[in-house]
């Protein structure tokens, strides 16, 4: 409901609209278009009527348009008219050249006179006393005074010029002079210092580039739906490019009427009342989301290969577009006769101008910024409109995650069974025995979905430091995951890695990035066991893709493109994150010159070596079977039972180490009390 109050705001037809309340707005704005139609025309907003899908193009056509008629059909009252027009597309379209508007104010102040002038001073009173023979008397005497002063009266004469231009090839301009207005105010001072800082300043307020609204008759032309980035109505190049054309008018327009009411003056003696008018709410805009409706409720006729808005339009809807810009016209004149009324009486005008010249032109560039703000409006409303109508088919308001969803859903209709998007969770195990921990790659709260690839007898390599290396071989699995978001979505996908152990089991875990040639870049590692639990965030970098690496590209030197693809390089060798998940008790069983599975059921061994391993860093020459000194028949259990004895001595040897230091700490613990 904000959304459509604020659409209303911006679309305030008459005065009336000043001092409406903001729930009134519409009412206001209907009724003055309805007085302006036909007996059987009702105008309704898109948003209030039943309207199909094509309906909403007709409406972002027909704003768009009326934008245009407008813009035209205000500059056409202060000379820009069709044969200017045409003049000014000669001169800009054979060459390439622009059409521009442009702002001229200029201010110069003299001295008209200089006259001595008797000014009225305080009055002084006197008191003198007489004294008789019986009695004394006062009396008392005012006086007032008078002084002279030398008086300036400053003539300040400010002009004003709207034009319209082509720059030409050697520095010249094709110049359509369109309004001008100059006039002359006096000022009285009782220095010679003039009543403005810079006696005379002249400004230009930057150009507004016009060429397609001034040179282009068609424009604005159809939106084109076949255009592979038309999406909707109201999001499309062709509507972008109108909303671009007017907020450029808008942005020159805010621009001029701030330069002009600076420089008009103002004197307190006078009471000159500001004759630049604010808001402009007394012009009727005509640039309104209708709903392009025939009488009786018929929908206009399917779009057709019309060169123009207005080529597009049916016959009842131009009606419509004469009758709105008639109002339009009308309610103008009558805004520039309420105000030359209220022309500053001190104030004369110069060169032809006339009270109300002034006005007019604040007026115009008011009445511009405005049908740009609702030509924004119209395309908000149409967009609104359709999300509402979204909104309603599908029951909620839509998120990243409901397309997600949606996408998850899609896949598993798409592809088969064996080949189909799968939870990114393994178990961590042994041939088929029970698993010995869980790793998972989430996305959010829930498992992340992926394309996987298995490759066997996979053989890769990692350093862990100059001296030693570590060859790993097993399976490989490679994973596709795509994260889905908006595009006005900021950030990274919301990715972290989960890794889980059982009791009494464990396993080894080296994160990193798969470098040049399938190897392992090593940046992190560490042992989960004994139901350990841990969760790291992946934070990941977006890289651009490789078409806006392309286009990023265009903008820059050579050599910053040859840096930019080597560093481009670089990003792209270390850009997949790899896990590898190691086994311990096949390592173990491996180092410890023990059988296969040998290890299974030796669950305080296990746990024995793995803290003489981690916590004491005891070498495995002193725990492992050998066969030269065990003997090398050896059973299965004999070789296990002997790993158990050489594991025994040397938590022997520990305890008794840990035990004299514990005696020795007791000791100086004891000789420190004595000496106390």
């Amino acid at each position: 409901m904000a959304h459509t109050f604020r659409l209303l705001w911006l679309a305030c037809a008459s005065a009336a609209l000043l001092g409406a309340a903001r729930g009134d707005v519409l009412h206001v704005a209907l009724d003055a278009a309805r007085e302006a139609l036909a007996a059987d025309r009702e105008p309704v907003l898109l948003s209030d009527a039943a309207h199909s899908w094509n309906d909403t193009w007709r409406t972002v056509d027909f704003a768009g348009g009326m934008a245009a008629a407008s813009a035209l059909l205000a500059l056409e009252g202060f000379g820009l008219t069709r044969e200017a027009r045409q003049e000014l597309a000669g001169a800009a379209t054979g060459a390439g050249r622009r059409v521009y508007l442009r702002l001229q104010v200029d201010r110069n102040t003299t001295l008209a006179k200089k006259e001595a002038v008797q000014v009225k001073g305080p009055v002084r009173e006197t008191t003198q006393e007489s004294c008789g023979s019986l009695y004394c008397s006062t009396e008392t005497s005012r006086v007032a005074t008078e002084t002279t002063v030398t008086e300036h009266s400053w003539a300040t004469v400010v002009t004003m010029a709207l034009e319209a231009y082509v720059p030409m090839a050697d520095g010249a301009e094709m110049v359509v002079p369109l309004h001008r207005t100059s006039r002359e105010d006096t000022y009285r001072t009782t220095t010679d210092r003039p009543p403005h800082a810079v006696a005379h300043d002249r400004h230009d307020v930057s150009a507004a580039d016009v060429t397609q609204l001034v040179a282009d008759p068609a424009w604005p032309r159809p939106i084109n739906r076949t255009d592979p980035q038309c999406h909707t109505a109201a999001q499309n190049p062709d509507t972008d490019r109108v909303v671009d054309v007017f907020s450029r008018l808008a942005d020159f327009a805010g621009s001029a009427d701030a330069m002009a009411r600076s420089a008009v003056p103002h004197t307190d003696e006078d009471d000159v009342r500001v004759h630049l008018p604010r808001g402009g709410g007394l012009v009727f805009v005509p640039v309104l989301p209708l709903h392009l409706q025939e009488a009786g409720g018929a929908p206009p006729p399917a779009p057709s290969s019309a060169r123009s808005w207005a080529e597009a339009l049916p016959l009842f809807a131009r009606a419509d577009a004469e009758a709105l810009l008639g109002l339009q016209k009308k309610t103008f004149a009558k805004a520039v006769a309420k105000y030359r009324a209220q022309a500053p009486p001190s104030a004369r005008f110069l060169n032809g101008s006339a009270a109300g010249d002034e006005a007019a032109l604040g007026l115009l560039l008011q009445h511009l910024k405005r049908v740009a703000r609702q030509v924004v409006g119209a395309k908000e409303a149409v967009e609104a409109a359709t999300q509402r109508k979204v909104l309603a088919a599908v029951g909620k308001h839509l998120t990243a995650e409901d397309f997600e969803e949606y996408m998850n859903y899609h896949n598993r209709r798409l592809f088969a069974a064996p080949y189909g998007m799968k939870d990114l969770s393994f178990a961590v195990r042994r041939g088929r025995q029970s698993p010995e921990g869980l790793l998972t790659i989430n996305a959010g709260a829930k498992p992340a979905l992926a394309l996987s690839h298995v490759q066997q007898n996979f053989t890769t390599t990692f350093a862990l430091n100059a001296a030693s290396s570590v060859r790993l071989t097993g399976r490989r699995h490679v994973h596709y995951h795509i994260a889905h978001r908006f595009a006005a979505s900021a950030g990274a996908a919301d990715l972290s890695v989960s890794f889980r152990a059982k009791q009494f089991a464990g396993y080894v875990v080296v994160v990193g990035t798969l470098g040049g040639g399938g190897g392992l870049l090593p940046e992190a590692s560490l042992v989960v066991m004994n139901r350990e639990g841990l969760d790291i965030p992946l934070i990941l970098e977006a890289l651009p893709t490789a078409r806006e690496f392309q286009d990023y590209l265009a903008a820059l030197s050579p050599a910053q493109q040859r840096f930019a693809r080597a560093y481009r390089e670089l990003q792209l060798s270390g850009s997949l994150f790899a896990v590898a998940v190691i086994q311990i008790k096949p390592l173990l069983e491996q180092v410890l010159n023990l059988p296969p599975q040998a290890l299974n059921k030796e669950i305080a061994l296990t746990q024995d070596l793995l803290d003489l391993f981690l916590k004491y860093d005891v070498s495995s020459d002193l725990l492992c079977y050998d066969a030269d000194v065990d003997g090398a028949d050896a059973t299965a259990a004999e070789k296990v039972g002997f790993v158990t004895a050489h594991t025994a001595a040397v938590k022997a040897i520990i305890a008794g180490e840990r035990a004299k230091e514990e005696e020795e700490a007791e000791k100086k613990k004891k000789k420190k009390k004595k000496r106390e």
